[in-house]
């Protein structure tokens, strides 16, 4: 079964050449995962190791203020979701 991944995302072809043998090695490090509504994805605070994209559903990203969770973005169908430590 091919990877639902390569339908959904641009190619690295779009940017660069690569050999097949690394377009391989680049689909390996791809694996999709499927999360249950309320499943938290990275704790505020955490130093995020990887990144996640949108197939279906959606995506809210919060943060907690004063004991109340302030939603700072939602992502859709179709969009990449990382976060960028510093």
């Amino acid at each position: 079964m091919e990877n639902p991944i390569n339908n959904k995302i641009p190619s690295p072809q779009t940017f660069i050449r690569l050999t097949k043998e690394e377009q391989e090695e680049i689909a390996k490090l791809n694996s999709i995962k499927e999360f249950k509504k309320g499943t938290l994805l990275l704790r505020e605070g955490a130093i995020p190791s990887t990144s996640f994209f949108v197939f279906e559903g959606l995506v809210r990203k919060f943060k907690t203020v004063d004991a109340e969770e302030l939603t700072i973005e939602f992502y859709a169908e179709n969009e990449a979701v990382f976060s960028v430590s510093s």
